[in-house]
């Protein structure tokens, strides 16, 4: 199954069955956690550096596979907004207990999108895929 098709299916099924067309990207909203600042490898088995802007998507988007690091989601793009400010950032985790538009994102992209967000424990973003 290609990559499109999977993204395709997994969004479907979060949708409740919503049949996308075939160039629409879906827009998803929820909370953005802050994951680490500091250098870790995630599910994807990608190394994700302190500075650098990554998100994990929750386990009903990523859907991962037995083993989570041949995800064809990994190293996808993602563009994320938050109060009109766009960043795109890498898919290299998996957010356990995270559903619909719920992630977990790095340090770095979370200060970027968001000056703010070290005075409260999470900012709501949108994001869709990178076509």
């Amino acid at each position: 199954m290609n990559v499109w098709r999977l993204t395709t299916f997994a969004l479907s099924a979060l949708l409740g069955g919503v049949v996308l067309a075939q160039n629409t990207m879906p827009v998803l909203t929820g909370p953005a956690y802050y994951q680490s600042n500091s250098d870790m490898t995630g599910s994807c088995n990608i190394r994700l550096l302190a500075g650098s802007h990554w998100v994990g998507l929750g386990n009903d988007i990523m859907q991962n596979p037995p083993n989570p690091n041949n995800n064809p989601l990994c190293g996808k793009l993602v563009t994320v907004t938050h109060n009109g400010v766009s960043l795109n950032c890498t898919v290299g985790d998996t957010c356990d207990g995270c559903s619909g538009g719920m992630m977990t994102i790095s340090y770095a992209a979370l200060q970027y999108l968001d000056p703010d967000f070290n005075k409260k424990d999470f900012s709501t973003v949108s994001w869709s895929f990178v076509p």
